[in-house]
């Protein structure tokens, strides 16, 4: 039990549930006792070691990705990675998402038309199958075998992939960005 009038210095848990505490008893006197949840000073001291606790805890930023570790000297996150690796490990991701990037058509041609790359009309007739008479010189200047499958594919695929050749293609020959084109499907790396 705690002695009345000695202030209480310390306090830590010991075990699962007893808290050990020192008292200030005395010029150079520091009295050490234990309190188990039976003690009615228990709440109380269970208090101080909790304010203790939470004294002790120090907030960090959000770690800005996998690859960063806290520097306690610096008090921040680093990242360890030279700037050569971390410009690769962006492009790969890149890569990666515009590999698996692709729409349903319908929701292509809509995007398309928001971004002012085709009108209305041409959505429309490229929604039925048509290919926009835009694209007439870039068909005619794919070989016939390409011409043949680029026509099929647009007229039968529901789902549109963002590296199809076709679509790069059409970008490029429609002067898309890539980076646009990424914006239009949704890439995030």
């Amino acid at each position: 039990m705690m002695i009345p009038d000695a202030p209480v210095i310390g306090a830590h848990f010991l075990g699962d549930a007893d808290i050990q505490y020192y008292q200030d008893v005395g010029p150079g006197q520091t009295r050490v006792d234990l309190a188990s949840p039976l003690d009615p000073d228990y709440p109380a001291l269970l208090a101080m070691v909790h304010a203790q606790q939470f004294a002790a805890r120090r907030e960090y930023p959000a770690r800005p990705s996998d690859h960063h570790t806290w520097d306690a000297d610096a008090g921040a996150w680093t990242d360890p990675r030279s700037p050569a690796e971390i410009a690769a490990q962006a492009a790969a991701a890149l890569a990666a998402a515009r590999r698996t990037a692709s729409l349903d058509k319908s929701e292509l041609l809509i995007r398309l038309v928001v971004a002012g790359i085709l009108t209305p009309t041409e959505a429309e007739d490229a929604a039925a199958g048509a290919i926009p008479a835009r694209m007439d010189e870039l068909m005619s200047s794919l070989p016939a075998d390409a011409q043949m499958a680029a026509r099929i594919k647009w007229r039968t695929d529901s789902q549109i992939s963002r590296t199809h050749p076709v679509i790069v293609a059409a970008a490029y020959g429609l002067g898309v960005t890539d980076e646009a084109l990424d914006e239009i499907f949704g890439v995030r790396p």
